[in-house]
């Protein structure tokens, strides 16, 4: 399971897919934990909480549905760390090159 979604998180989504009144503070509420627990306890979800940040004023379905995805995915993967070793340490490191498929800006 990965904490994201993908391009479809646009926040140009079709008007009959907005959250109704009663939903879109509950939607800003779970967004805002999930970008509090990503600044400070889960940085797996860092990118993921951002793109959902994205939508606070006109969040839809697919935003609902994706931040329900992350909180699976939090609650599937608690016994998730971060372990520091002593010594000689390997130093990894990844790049997203998708060549612009952010619908919103045209950027990677």
């Amino acid at each position: 399971m990965t904490p994201g979604h993908g391009p479809e998180l646009s926040t140009k989504q079709p008007e009959e897919t907005l959250l109704n009144a009663d939903d879109k503070p509950r939607y800003q509420s779970i967004a805002d934990t999930v970008m509090y627990m990503a600044s400070f306890l889960r940085y797996d979800i860092m990118y993921s909480s951002s793109q959902l940040c994205r939508a606070m004023t006109i969040p839809s379905k697919v935003h609902m549905a994706a931040v329900k995805h992350i909180l699976r995915y939090l609650a599937g993967s608690t016994d998730f760390s971060i372990v520091y070793k002593q010594g000689g340490s390997k130093l990894t490191a990844l790049s997203d090159s998708n060549w612009a498929d952010n619908s919103d800006n045209s950027k990677s």
